[in-house]
């Protein structure tokens, strides 16, 4: 794929969480998502963040970007799922 099929100019939506707890994985996860910045999921994450008694390092949202830094309970894959798509996600696993 060439440099000029790439179209640098336009936003990717992404999230991207860090989990510095060593003992609840996964560690690292990436997704796409369309409007992540909108009230109604920030909303749910800042829900989500308090229910989980999440130690948060740090936090970035822009209207197309949201990137996590905490330490995270186990299992919280699931939970996040809820809070970013909704409570209707259900997790799927390969």
């Amino acid at each position: 794929m060439s440099a000029s099929e790439f179209d640098f100019d336009t936003p990717q939506p992404s999230v991207t969480i860090v989990n510095l707890n060593a003992e609840a994985s996964p560690l690292l996860f990436r997704v796409d998502k369309n409007n992540v910045g909108t009230t109604e999921i920030l909303l749910r994450l800042a829900t989500w963040l308090k229910e989980e008694g999440a130690l948060v390092v740090n936090l970035t949202v822009t209207p197309t970007n949201i990137c996590l830094v905490a330490a995270l309970k186990g299992n919280w894959l699931s939970r996040f799922g809820k809070a970013l798509h909704g409570p209707e996600y259900t997790l799927q696993t390969s």
